[in-house]
């Protein structure tokens, strides 16, 4: 059968450079998948040239997401899911850790420590390895989003839960820093980038909304998508927003790079 990837959840698919100069894949598929017409993650191990070096899926009874993958210091693989078949909430993060071949070291289910009726949802966005193996994964659903630290057997070093529908939106982007924490980008209409120390508290929290209007064209940020580091220790946020003609109501995405410096000034 072809391969139906369902992507609403893994758009697109993540793709990571193993060290040997293949790739590792995480997707979803309905094609082999155990249940009927629902989906399962798919993890791909690819040769440097694309051939399928193996393949696996991963779910449970109903409908299972791949969404990120980080390759870890010990060549292993650390996957990071949207699972509707485990655990206490209507969608729930879950988090795999892949020996080389595929084969599961451990597995486990992460809900919010407080259910909230309103929004019993959780949406794993991004998964990174620390020093020493420890994990930061995030959550990506707007709304109560969450952010977790993770030993490199899985248990909950801490967890930071946001209060307030789109208070602080979703977490697109987590990059790990020198002392056990980290840089996390977000919004929901704005950009905000946050250094958490390693104990998982606040050290500096900065919002930035560009909106306004350049010339004939009107021009907004609507949320962040990635961060990375540079040379010079500063940050360059990636993040989606619009330009249009002022007035008017169509309006295409642009991608807008934000470079801010050690001083958390924006260029």
């Amino acid at each position: 059968a072809e391969n139906d990837c369902f992507l609403d959840y893994a758009c697109p698919p993540c793709v990571r450079q193993t060290p040997d100069g293949g790739y590792i894949v995480v997707t979803s598929t309905a094609s082999f998948s155990a249940v009927d017409g629902d989906r399962d993650v798919w993890v791909l191990r690819l040769a440097g040239d694309g051939g399928i070096v193996w393949q696996k899926t991963y779910g449970g009874q109903k409908w299972d997401f791949g969404n990120a993958v980080a390759v870890c210091s010990d060549g292993s693989f650390v996957v990071g899911c949207t699972t509707l078949s485990f655990g206490p909430g209507q969608r729930n993060m879950w988090v795999l850790k892949l020996k080389a071949d595929g084969t599961i070291l451990w597995q486990s289910v992460y809900s919010r420590r407080r259910q909230r009726p309103e929004w019993p949802y959780t949406d794993l966005g991004g998964i990174e390895e620390m020093a020493g193996g420890e994990l930061l994964v995030t959550d990506r659903a707007s709304g109560y989003p969450c952010l977790l630290k993770l030993s490199s057997a899985g248990a909950v070093r801490w967890a930071i839960e946001y209060a307030g529908p789109n208070y602080y939106g979703s977490q697109n982007g987590v990059l790990p820093t020198s002392d056990g924490g980290c840089i996390v980008v977000s919004g929901n209409q704005e950009c905000c980038v946050e250094r958490i120390d390693g104990d998982g508290k606040t050290v500096w929290r900065k919002t930035y909304v560009g909106a306004g209007r350049v010339g004939d064209d009107e021009m907004a940020l609507l949320y962040a998508s990635g961060i990375d580091e540079t040379p010079d220790k500063g940050y360059i946020v990636g993040t989606i927003g619009y330009s249009r003609p002022w007035g008017q109501s169509r309006t295409p995405l642009i991608q807008v790079l934000l470079r801010v410096d050690r001083d958390l000034k924006s260029q």
